[in-house]
């Protein structure tokens, strides 16, 4: 039963989705956490194509004969569902990874704006010794 191929695929892709780490702990976990998200769903999206044209079929037999209605509306229906549930699951995950991506890229800024201060504060400093150095040979 194609129905039930498709129906068991798609909720043992539910979980793979699930499983998928949304965290890192520096810029390069995440984005490759990012490039395996999307790399695994470029991968089960053949099976979301495969739900979708059944469903379509199904909408089709419903459309020619009325009678299969109350057998496949709820099968095309579910299909529909499932899609839908794992488009938002994937969606989820890449939305906070995203998240941490602009954290890690913000706090990557944050530490350049320090150095770059840092750098200048010293460099002040070292004026104002070398002015007091002059100014104590003046006397």
């Amino acid at each position: 039963n194609e129905f039930q191929e498709i129906s068991n695929k798609l909720g043992k892709n539910e979980k793979i989705i699930q499983r998928l780490q949304i965290s890192g702990s520096c810029l390069e976990e995440v984005i490759t956490e990012l490039d395996k998200l999307d790399s695994v769903m470029e991968a089960l999206s053949v099976d979301a194509h495969k739900a979708k044209k059944l469903a379509k079929a199904g909408h089709e037999l419903i459309s020619e004969h009325a009678f299969a209605r109350d057998c496949l509306e709820p099968k095309c229906s579910e299909l529909r569902r499932m899609c839908k549930r794992q488009e938002i699951l994937f969606l989820e995950r890449r939305r906070s990874l995203l998240k941490f991506l602009d954290l890690f890229d913000g706090l990557e800024n944050v530490s350049k704006w320090c150095t770059t201060t840092t750098q200048h504060l010293n460099r002040d400093q070292d004026m104002d010794q070398g002015d007091q150095d002059v100014f104590s040979q003046i006397r």
